[in-house]
């Protein structure tokens, strides 16, 4: 964007009884006389003092799932978990950047930059990559942050969240690790080669997509499987829903990060 703004809307040093600082924190861009705001919720552990890693979900589920007052807690972000091993945590909700609705996905951040423009597929972008695009636009506020070690930051996705997370770590080298979980077909599947033998062969030179949200061609996977490989990016396929446990996962699942 032509102007990128961050304003903390809460800081909370005593958030989770006192394990943790909260920060919610608003995106704001600028393009042209245009305007576009996304939030961001920020956990980060009070027993460190030095810079934390930081794990970043892009949350295609309901706000419910990452709430920021900690009295809901979803299984979907083990935020208690993850502070008390010592690392930060944090969410962003997809649909404030691009509804995942065929007629409405423009309704978001790509208006910010198209305008009005509403006939026909974007020529650019459409959900997920506007979902992307908002990691990105966090990673740029983590980086003016003193509390968080950029360096080590994980991008998590689940399902469609999973391919928008792939495409953020594919084209941002500052993301140092992706989880992508169930991304299926049009995400972390895409570098096995029966798949895309599969697309070529079902679809030619046709438009493979998820109708009217995002058209994404043989040529384009290819450059998505292009990306990864030029990233070195390592992908494991996850197969079932990660679920937090009900009692702390041996330390192996997640080491401890201590000062």
């Amino acid at each position: 964007p032509g102007r990128l703004n961050y304003q903390v809307l809460e800081e909370n040093a005593r958030a989770m009884d006192g394990t943790a600082t909260l920060k919610r924190v608003a995106i704001l861009s600028t393009q042209a006389a245009r305007e576009h705001r996304f939030e961001l919720t920020l956990f980060l552990p009070n027993a460190r003092q030095a810079p934390v890693p930081v794990f970043l979900l892009l949350n295609n589920r309901p706000v419910s799932n990452t709430d920021p007052t900690r009295r809901e807690q979803s299984d979907f972000w083990p935020a208690e978990q993850v502070i008390a091993r010592g690392y930060g945590i944090a969410a962003i909700q997809t649909n404030e950047l691009a509804p995942d609705d065929k007629d409405r996905f423009r309704d978001g951040v790509i208006r910010l930059f198209e305008n009005d423009a509403t006939a026909g597929p974007s020529p650019t972008w459409a959900a997920l990559g506007a979902w992307a695009w908002g990691a990105r636009r966090v990673m740029d506020y983590f980086e003016t942050d003193p509390r968080i070690d950029a360096k080590h930051i994980a991008v998590v996705g689940h399902s469609r969240g999973g391919k928008a997370a792939l495409w953020a770590g594919a084209e941002d080298e500052r993301f140092s690790l992706v989880v992508s979980n169930e991304s299926g077909e049009g995400g972390a599947a895409l570098p096995v080669h029966r798949c895309l033998r599969d697309l070529i062969r079902h679809f030619g030179d046709r438009a493979v997509a998820q109708p009217g949200v995002d058209e994404v061609g043989v040529d384009h996977a290819l450059r998505v499987v292009t990306r990864l490989v030029e990233r070195d990016l390592l992908v494991e396929l996850v197969l079932g829903p990660v679920r937090a446990q009900a009692q702390p996962a041996p330390d192996r699942a997640l080491p401890r990060v201590v000062s």
